[in-house]
């Protein structure tokens, strides 16, 4: 019964996600760099979808989503899960930090209580990348965890 109690926690939907951005964050090449090849490994049970630019993987409260894909490389990639409790979440983002065994500046921390909306980059592979975590409630808790290939998201006023 324990065998199969790790096995269900092994590939679970959330777990699952933290293994990929285990795998895009210790590999040879930049974070970004053959991230649908090794999500379509990793995520296998999850359902595949593709849209113009943007490639997403579902499976029950979890997706990646792949944005601006260039060349099949990513320039943006989203993770996103839906937990019960705000605890379930929390431990999800600690998750996906120390898969990606990096430091952020600033350093990332997270308050007790209520929402969570955190900004700033980390360097992988000696290049810049933005990241923005967000711990989100409406009828669940939402765990969200963005990088963006450069650096954070600039927005560039219209003349």
């Amino acid at each position: 019964m324990l065998a199969l109690l790790v096995v269900a926690a092994i590939l679970s939907p959330p777990a699952s996600t933290v293994r990929l951005l285990h795998a895009l964050s210790h590999g040879k090449s930049t974070l970004f760099a053959g991230a649908q090849k090794k999500a379509r490994r990793t995520l296998s049970a999850f359902l595949e979808s593709r849209q113009d630019d943007r490639v997403e993987f579902a499976a029950e409260a979890c997706s990646v989503e792949m944005e601006a894909v260039e060349s099949g490389t990513p320039r943006k990639i989203t993770f996103q899960c839906r937990f019960a409790s705000r605890q379930q979440a929390r431990d999800y983002i600690a998750s996906l930090l120390i898969a990606l065994a990096r430091p952020l500046n600033p350093p990332f921390s997270d308050p007790v209580s209520g929402d969570l909306a955190y900004r700033g980059t980390m360097v992988a592979q000696r290049r810049l990348v933005g990241m923005e975590i967000d711990l989100i409630h409406d009828d669940s808790w939402r765990a969200v965890l963005l990088l963006i290939e450069g650096g954070p998201r600039i927005v560039i006023p219209e003349r």
